[in-house]
């Protein structure tokens, strides 16, 4: 099976082609962000202001590591098919409380403003749930603010 491993899509397969270095820099700088976001999310209640630059600022980090590839061979050319066609995930947790925060704030338009770059960059978050969330609470907010 390893001698033919080039050819064959097989997720668990041995001979699979890794870049460990990059996977590691990718679960370092997530985990540095996730952690970013814990702590942001702790100071809402004391300083909104302050968690919603936290939660911008955990925005922007995401390009860091989002755009790292370890996979290689052919699993990795058939995953940047996948994120060419469909796109990548963000950290959508990051988005969903900072246009929380910039709503709380009164500052509406700079929630509709972050969210579509978010969504220019990561396109694959617009499947999941919380962006429709997003969406409906930002279309409200710019709707009480006109």
């Amino acid at each position: 099976m390893a001698q033919c491993s080039d050819g064959l899509v097989n997720w668990a397969k041995m001979g699979r082609a890794i870049d460990f270095q990059a996977l590691e820099q990718f679960h370092k700088l997530r985990d540095a962000n996730r952690a970013l976001i814990r702590q942001a999310k702790a100071s809402e209640e004391g300083d909104l202001g302050q968690a919603a630059k936290m939660y911008a600022q955990a925005v922007e980090a995401v390009r860091e590591y989002a755009f790292i590839n370890h996979e290689k061979g052919l699993v990795g050319l058939l995953v940047a098919e996948e994120e060419e066609e469909l796109g990548r995930n963000g950290e959508l947790e990051a988005l969903d409380r900072l246009t929380m925060c910039l709503i709380k704030l009164g500052r509406a338009p700079e929630a509709a403003l972050r969210a579509d770059e978010y969504f220019s960059l990561y396109r694959r978050d617009l499947e999941l749930g919380a962006s429709q969330r997003i969406a409906k609470r930002i279309e409200k907010a710019l709707a009480r603010a006109r």
